[in-house]
């Protein structure tokens, strides 16, 4: 009976782990789905580079054009404001194409590969639960704790 107890609550754990893991990896897949936004949401604004400055005596208005977005994600507000960094540290100057686009790719790429990591996990759990059950089968054959239904099943493999 105590064996029996013992592989329900495993079976419910693996389960309960598997269903959790597979949340998560749903999730992580709708934040890459929702990561750039709609074309209407993006602008683009004329910003002063020197705005902490403005009340001081040393202010120089100096003005660069900044990216601008409604609702962002995390995901991608993370990159406006690389870009807009970006941009400000380089103004005047011609923005180089292959820099923004690493600037973009870098955050895609961190959730590709948060995805990468976790997408094998709930096979890997169903794998531990095969073996698992096949190791309890094996205790419950050898009847370690006296169900004697097990027991003569075992005394016919002698």
């Amino acid at each position: 009976m105590l064996l029996q107890i013992l592989e329900v609550v495993l079976i419910l754990g693996l389960i309960a782990w598997q269903v959790f893991v597979f949340l998560t990896n749903r999730r992580l897949i709708a934040r890459v789905q929702a990561m750039y936004p709609e074309v209407a949401q993006l602008g683009v604004q004329a910003v002063d580079a020197n705005a902490e400055l403005r009340y001081t005596d040393s202010y120089v208005p100096q003005e660069y054009d900044a990216l601008t977005v409604n609702r962002p994600s995390p995901e991608f507000a993370q990159i406006i404001t690389d870009t807009n960094d970006y941009l400000r540290a380089n103004k005047g100057a011609a923005a180089d194409f292959n820099t923004l686009r690493d600037i973009s790719e870098r955050e895609a790429s961190l959730l590709d590969q948060e995805i990468e990591a976790q997408i094998s996990t709930p096979l890997y759990l169903g794998l531990l639960g095969t073996f698992l059950g096949a190791i309890l089968g094996l205790i419950a054959l050898v009847n370690p704790f006296g169900d004697e239904t097990s027991a003569a099943g075992g005394a016919s493999f002698n």
